[in-house]
């Protein structure tokens, strides 16, 4: 999607520059210049109009689409099995199955800090949500999910329902819980105090191998470990779009949103974490601009 943008200013300057160039020409006639005079002011003037009325051609600010690719950056080397990830906006959690915690980063991927998963730590963190106050780790052996503290304190916890016996991906949106499973390819909502709402299946939309998700409050995505791609839902679960990871993305595990700007999305192959478009809004100063002629 492109914005083409009128360099008003210039287009004004260009203008002005050839009312005066008309405004000499009176003059020369109605002898209040010089000939000369005339002559040389003209010129500039005309030059100067064609000039800005080049510069103030469109210019094209290319808005990526939802999905495109950006960018990539490595998780820390003891963070060297990576699934679950999330973000508050300010900060990264990912979760690690290796030391069974969470490691820190910012949002460039600058490696900040570890915790182990409270409550004598859990066997097998795959999921990993925040909400900007507390953050939830899906336990995938004791199907059950552990919330914490931003840093990493014991708070709560809830045991998934017997459906829902595979947890894997999870997200919030600070008023439900949704849970994937990865054994029926169903997603679980859940209230925040673990109550399971209601759910739906990803299959009939192409999506055979759901791992991560995220929401934004309006929608949700989900990957697909088999397809490389990532599905996008409305919370109740209607299919809406999907759109391909990068070709090096090909074993996606979790995936979370700033809401705004970019998704981010875990790699546990080559414990890598690219970055992608969110695609809705006005693009952010970081996006390319190309000038037409």
């Amino acid at each position: 999607m492109t914005i083409k943008i009128k360099k008003m200013f210039f287009a004004i300057i260009g203008f002005i520059s050839f009312l005066l160039f008309g405004l000499v020409r009176y003059w020369e006639r109605a002898g209040l210049i010089k000939k000369s005079t005339a002559i040389i002011l003209s010129l500039v003037f005309l030059i100067f109009g064609f000039a800005s009325f080049y510069v103030s051609v469109p210019e094209e600010i290319t808005r990526a689409a939802e999905g495109d690719y950006l960018s990539s950056w490595s998780t820390n080397a003891a963070n060297d099995y990576i699934n679950g990830i999330t973000t508050d906006g300010t900060n990264i959690w990912i979760a690690d199955l290796t030391d069974d915690g969470v490691h820190k980063y910012n949002m460039s991927g600058v490696y900040d800090s570890f915790w182990s998963t409270p409550l004598g730590g859990s066997d097998d963190p795959r999921g990993v949500a925040t909400d900007g106050s507390n953050i939830w780790i899906v336990d995938y052996v004791d199907k059950r999910v552990i919330k914490a503290d931003m840093s990493g304190n014991y708070v709560d916890s809830f045991l998934t329902s017997a459906a829902n016996a595979n947890p894997y991906g999870i997200t919030t949106d600070g008023s439900n819980i949704w849970i994937v499973d990865i054994t029926d390819d169903e997603v679980y909502k859940y209230s925040m105090a673990g109550v399971v709402q209601s759910n739906f299946d990803t299959n009939a939309s192409g999506n055979t191998s759901p791992r991560g998700i995220t929401t934004d409050g309006t929608n949700l995505w989900v990957t697909d470990d088999v397809g490389d791609k990532v599905y996008k839902y409305s919370t109740a679960g209607v299919y809406d779009s999907d759109w391909s990871l990068t070709a090096n993305n090909a074993d996606p595990r979790g995936i979370t949103t700033d809401g705004s700007d970019y998704f981010w999305v875990a790699d546990t192959v080559d414990n890598e974490v690219y970055k992608y478009e969110f695609g809705a809004g006005a693009p952010p100063a970081e996006r390319r601009i190309i000038i037409v002629q």
